[in-house]
């Protein structure tokens, strides 16, 4: 046998569980082997779509795991266009691969919520002169905003991972 059982963790930190998303936002989380790892794969309904950048700094993950070699450089994360996906619910897996050959996964469930288009290029596309909005919580509606010439009511909410206002739904 191998003698030893092969510490292998995985964490999906971003996107957190049954939230909501839009735009270009992050996919990140940590992943540890005491074998090292020897790739993190992502996959969007279950389909392979690439390997993450892996070998970020993670100060915290090196602490609480200092007898694992290079486990403070343990970080994996991305830039993802939510909104190349269609409106609704989708799940993010990551799948980390141990030098060993273990492997460890880890899903996320998210809601997607679109406007009219993809990508508004326009920088004077967004128009809230006639908007109202009200402020509930950590959340703030407006009311009869314009993007991109289309009349839409949208929830803004507060994000800890982001540290800022992301849009949670659109009307």
């Amino acid at each position: 046998g191998r003698g030893l059982q092969e510490v292998l963790r995985l964490a999906l930190e971003e996107p957190p569980n049954n939230e909501t998303h839009l735009g270009i936002g992050n996919l990140r989380g940590r992943a540890l082997a005491s074998s090292g790892i020897a790739k993190v794969e992502v996959l969007v309904d279950g389909v392979y779509v690439y390997d993450a950048p892996y070998g970020g700094q993670r100060g915290d993950v090196g602490g609480a795991f200092s007898e694992i070699e290079d486990s403070d450089k343990s970080g994996f994360s991305l830039a993802y266009n939510y909104s190349a996906l269609s409106a609704g619910e989708h799940t993010v897996t990551v799948v980390a691969h141990s030098e060993l050959g273990d492997t460890e996964q880890k899903s996320a469930t998210f809601n997607v919520v679109k406007f009219a288009k993809n990508f508004i290029s326009d920088p004077d596309a967004v128009n809230l002169n006639g908007a109202t909005c009200s402020v509930a919580g950590d959340a703030v509606k407006l009311y009869d905003a314009f993007f991109d010439d289309v009349l839409y009511d949208v929830t803004l909410k507060w994000r800890k991972p982001g540290q800022g206002f992301e849009i949670i739904d659109i009307r």
